[in-house]
């Protein structure tokens, strides 16, 4: 999985043109770059170059483990990691309020709150029935 990876990460960076595939923000020599599963791997085992893109390691971070479509490009913006921070940790976060953050980020609902629920499935969403435990034993 990582043999070759400053090969790949430089032909990546040729192709994107240097552009970070997530804030399409210019990608500076000095910066720090890593390769992003444009799908996570923990979603969809996709461990091919289709599924790689360079991109800044503080937009990889704010990324996590989030399907693109549910990002938006405000999200990536350093001037907008305050607002970030506060939706990774909620409604107990002294920097502002969660309302407050999705309407700078332009965002209808917090994906980090779709993220955690989907790292930590319910029965129901396991697939496992309410009635039966995880072997299917009534």
């Amino acid at each position: 999985m990582y043999k070759g990876l400053k090969k790949q990460r430089a032909k990546l960076l040729e192709k994107q043109g240097w552009i970070c595939k997530l804030c399409e923000r210019k990608i500076e020599p000095h910066n720090i770059v890593t390769v992003d599963h444009i799908i996570a791997v923990s979603i969809k085992r996709i461990d091919k170059v289709k599924n790689y893109a360079a991109v800044h390691y503080k937009c990889n971070q704010i990324k996590a483990n989030l399907p693109m479509h549910i990002l938006t490009k405000e999200m990536f913006y350093p001037e907008n990691r305050r607002w970030i921070r506060v939706l990774m940790k909620g409604p107990k976060n002294r920097n502002g309020s969660v309302e407050e953050a999705l309407k700078v980020l332009n965002l209808t609902s917090n994906p980090y709150d779709t993220y955690l629920s989907r790292a930590n499935p319910t029965h129901d969403e396991a697939g496992v029935h309410q009635d039966q435990d995880a072997a299917g034993h009534p």
